[in-house]
């Protein structure tokens, strides 16, 4: 039983990358979307996003940016279908030594929480009617790079200065500043050194640094 649902689940897999294939070279004019593929690709109604891309496409897309985003590399990466909360612990539950027959001591636990909603990237790719017809061009692996190399460009920018509004929250707008240094041309490698025994020894073991390029260049 569970091979039969396999195969079937695979046969499905294929049909849809299949008419996905036909989509993507289909033209409205010169060579129209059959009815058959159309009916292979709505597994819903288009309003509830019933045209979707095949899931190893997407995967592909996401391995793709795993390579391109430094960002993506050193951070936790929850996929969801909607808006998450993640609880986070603000104040933090303070204890100490009682006698034996001591009272305990009133402690406070806060929470507050975090909400990731969805922002959407997304652009027109261009492509000549002679590249698309080309048998011998892998039109899906052609677009996956290409998607990948745009959201990517655009995903790093949002991680780091993201506005947190119309935007991603990027982790320089949203974070707790730790040292200033006395110039913004003139860092120096003791500054750094003060910068990391700022931070939580708890989250400094597993810290890393991040910096512009020619700030990198300054200190060493």
């Amino acid at each position: 039983s569970g091979t039969r649902t396999e195969d079937k689940k695979a046969d499905t897999n294929k049909r849809y990358k299949d008419a996905f294939e036909q989509m993507l070279r289909s033209n409205p004019v010169t060579n129209p979307m059959s009815e058959a593929t159309r009916v292979v690709l709505n597994t819903g109604t288009g309003s509830e996003g019933g045209f979707l891309v095949p899931e190893d496409y997407l995967t592909t897309v996401i391995n793709k940016l795993l390579d391109m985003n430094v960002m993506r590399q050193n951070s936790t990466v929850i996929r969801t279908a909607s808006t998450t909360n993640i609880p986070l612990g603000d104040g933090r539950p303070v204890f100490s030594e009682i006698l034996e027959n001591g009272a305990y001591p009133q402690t406070d636990a806060s929470f507050g929480q975090a909400v990731l909603g969805a922002k959407k990237i997304g652009g027109i790719i261009k492509a000549s009617d002679e590249l698309i017809q080309d048998a011998f061009i892998n039109i899906q692996d052609y677009l996956t790079g290409l998607i990948s190399e745009g959201i990517a460009a655009v995903e790093e920018n949002r991680f780091t200065v993201g506005n947190g509004t119309t935007q991603a929250q990027g982790i320089i707008v949203g974070g707790e500043l730790g040292v200033t240094a006395v110039g913004a041309s003139a860092v120096t490698l003791d500054e750094v050194i003060d910068l990391n025994y700022s931070v939580k020894a708890v989250y400094r073991k597993k810290g890393k640094y991040m910096m512009n390029s020619a700030t990198e260049k300054a200190i060493r």
